[in-house]
C-alpha cells in the first residue's frame, strides 16, 4: 500500500506535461490483465479515459489533466498518517505549507498546499484520496495544475465511489 501511495504522490506533484500525464512508472505487466472499471462519476464536460492498465485519468472542462485514479486490489483503507507519510516522503523538493484531512468510515481525503523551499514560485494545492470499495481501495491523486474548484469535484467523485451502485 505504501508503494502505491508513494507512486501516486510522485505523480500528483510532478509538473504538468503538454501531453497526457505519464503513468506512475508501475510496469503494466504488474497490473491485472482486465481490471474492473473504476466507479467515478464526474460532471458533464470532463474527459475521462481508462488505460489498458486500469488507470483512470480525467481532464477538466478547461482541458487540464487533473486526476489519476486506480484500484488497489485486496488492500484496506490506509490511515491518514500512512497517506501523509507516503505522500510527503516523495516530495522532499517541496515544502508543505498546510494540510487538511477529511475522514469517514470508508473515505479519507488529504489536501496539501505545497511550495518551493525558497518561497519561489506559486504554491500549489494537491489532493490524495482513498475510498474503500469492499476489500479493494480506490486511490485518487490530483495532478499539478488543478484548481481548488477542480479538486472539490475530484474529491466528491472519489468519495461518492464508495456508494456507487453495486458496491458493497
Amino acid at each position: 500500500m505504501a508503494g502505491a501511495v508513494l507512486a501516486l504522490a510522485f505523480l500528483a506533484c510532478r509538473p504538468a506535461s503538454p501531453g497526457a500525464p505519464v503513468d506512475a512508472g508501475v510496469p503494466s505487466a504488474a497490473r491485472p490483465a482486465s481490471p474492473a472499471p473504476i466507479p467515478l462519476s464526474l460532471p458533464p464536460g470532463w474527459v475521462v479515459s481508462t488505460g489498458a492498465d486500469g488507470v483512470l485519468r480525467a481532464s477538466s472542462p478547461r482541458g487540464q489533466p487533473v486526476l489519476r485514479a486506480d484500484v488497489q486490489r485486496g488492500v484496506g483503507l490506509p490511515t491518514p498518517a500512512t497517506l501523509r507519510t507516503g505522500f510527503l516522503g516523495g516530495l522532499q523538493h517541496l515544502r508543505e505549507r498546510s494540510d487538511s484531512v477529511t475522514e469517514t468510515a470508508r473515505f479519507i481525503a488529504m489536501r496539501f498546499v505545497l511550495g518551493e523551499p525558497d518561497g519561489g514560485g506559486p504554491d500549489t494545492e494537491a489532493l490524495l484520496c482513498a475510498t474503500a470499495l469492499g476489500e479493494d481501495t480506490l486511490l485518487c491523486a490530483s495532478l499539478r495544475g488543478a484548481t481548488h474548484e477542480e479538486l472539490d469535484v475530484v474529491q466528491a467523485a472519489c468519495q461518492d465511489a464508495a456508494t456507487a451502485p453495486g458496491r458493497p
